[in-house]
């Protein structure tokens, strides 16, 4: 056990060596969504039978995703989705993609709702609590970006998520809104 913890030190020092000379970076920190006035509209319902593959954290976290499921396509307007989904994942320090990593024996499983942006893959993902749920009423969609509806800001992690567009199946838009909400994705991500 002795040297298997001096391994991991000399691993992370090697790390941080490589970050303070240059020649590897942190990755950036997690983005929060920040409450701003907003407007845009409420789909109906989707319908996704295709592929969901997440993959790694692109943030500065401690999660290492493995895999994912969908268990529901809540909204997309044809440029993004909005699923919810179970995320498998390993819980690993030092957070963030990084060379030395200690990662726990035990994979965790997770429900998130997931952001997806469908022309770059791009996502981010929240966590549900156990008495929460997201809706298709809860997703706008706005000209600059995806809103969540809320009147608190919400942690998310970077991820990136392979799907097939033409599997997903978007209703219409059923109601204009207007006010202050969640802003999780902005256009062009």
């Amino acid at each position: 056990m002795f040297l298997i913890q001096h391994f991991f030190e000399i691993l992370l020092f090697l790390d941080e060596l490589r970050i303070r000379l240059g020649l590897a970076k942190l990755p950036p920190p997690c983005p929060v969504g920040e409450l701003v006035n907003a407007s845009g509209y409420v789909y109906g319902p989707c319908q996704y039978d295709g592929p969901f593959k997440p993959s790694g954290a692109t943030c500065n976290s401690s999660m290492v995703i493995i895999g994912g499921q969908v268990l529901s396509c809540i909204a997309s307007d044809g440029r993004y989705a909005v699923f919810k989904a179970r995320l498998s994942y390993d819980e690993c320090w030092p957070p963030g993609n990084r060379l030395a990593k200690t990662c726990l024996a035990v994979l965790a499983s997770s429900e998130y709702v997931v952001f997806v942006d469908l022309r770059s893959g791009e996502a981010v993902a929240t966590s549900l609590s156990v008495s929460e749920a997201i809706s298709e009423k809860d997703v706008v969609f706005g000209k600059d970006g995806v809103y969540l509806r809320g009147d608190r800001p919400r942690d998310f992690i970077s991820l990136r998520v392979e799907l097939d567009p033409t599997k997903l199946r978007i209703s219409q838009p059923v109601e204009l809104v207007n006010g202050t909400m969640i802003k999780v994705i902005p256009a062009g991500s």
